[in-house]
């Protein structure tokens, strides 16, 4: 793998990997006598598996057809992405069907509902390695970085503000603090000030105090101003 080329997967997978594992361990502990906790963690499940199938749809739209486009070879992730499709709409009937379950049902179909996320995890995981390295070397076989910025660039511009955020939320904690100051550079020269500033503010909360530092720092900020956010 060319680690001196642009990722267009590295900090969107980041973020999916470590709100994937999140999950299942609120999953694993999830306490089944308590109906309003088994709610809540399955909104949440349940809100993450529409996150992933908008992430399916935005390289079914973006990131696949260029690739196609210039090889013919037909790509392992695009019938992935089909599986997937299917496990996730699988995966929310059963939400669905446990959400309505009395405690004594509850317990066995959690179980039930926990195993098959697990499998779903590790697909995805497996899936999302191929698509760092085999679609990855696809890319910059055919286009500069400065062109694969471009597609990406696509792809973010297609994101509804929701999205967009909901993303940036999940990438921002789950990346390393070089990447994090990176983005964020980019991001502050890419947006309003307020929007910046917003982003910063809810982002503050998911960090460590050493990270959140550390951040201001790289980024030069009035630490008076945003530590008071």
């Amino acid at each position: 793998m060319n680690h001196s080329r642009y990722n267009i997967y590295t900090l969107i997978h980041k973020g999916l990997r470590a709100s994937l594992c999140q999950n299942l361990v609120d999953l694993g502990k999830l306490d089944d006598t308590d109906a309003e906790a088994v709610t809540h963690q399955l909104d949440i499940t349940g809100s993450l598996l529409n996150f992933c199938r908008g992430h399916l749809e935005h390289e079914n739209n973006f990131i696949h057809p260029v690739i196609q486009s210039l090889d013919k070879n037909p790509l392992q992730t695009l019938d992935d992405h089909h599986e997937h499709e299917t496990v996730i709409d699988e995966l929310q009937h059963k939400i669905a069907l446990i959400k309505n379950l009395y405690s004594a049902d509850r317990t066995k179909a959690l179980e039930s509902f926990y195993s098959s996320f697990t499998l779903f995890v590790a697909e995805n995981f497996t899936h999302m390695r191929i698509e760092e390295t085999h679609n990855a070397e696809l890319l910059w076989k055919y286009f500069s970085d400065a062109e694969i910025h471009a597609i990406e660039q696509k792809l973010v511009s297609s994101l509804s503000p929701e999205e967009n955020l909901l993303g940036l939320l999940m990438i921002l904690p789950s990346i390393t603090h070089s990447e994090r100051v990176t983005f964020l550079q980019g991001f502050r020269q890419a947006v309003p000030a307020d929007a910046f500033n917003g982003t910063l503010a809810m982002l503050k909360p998911l960090l460590t105090g050493k990270d959140w530092l550390k951040l201001n720092a790289g980024l030069h900020l009035d630490q008076q101003t945003h530590t008071a956010a």
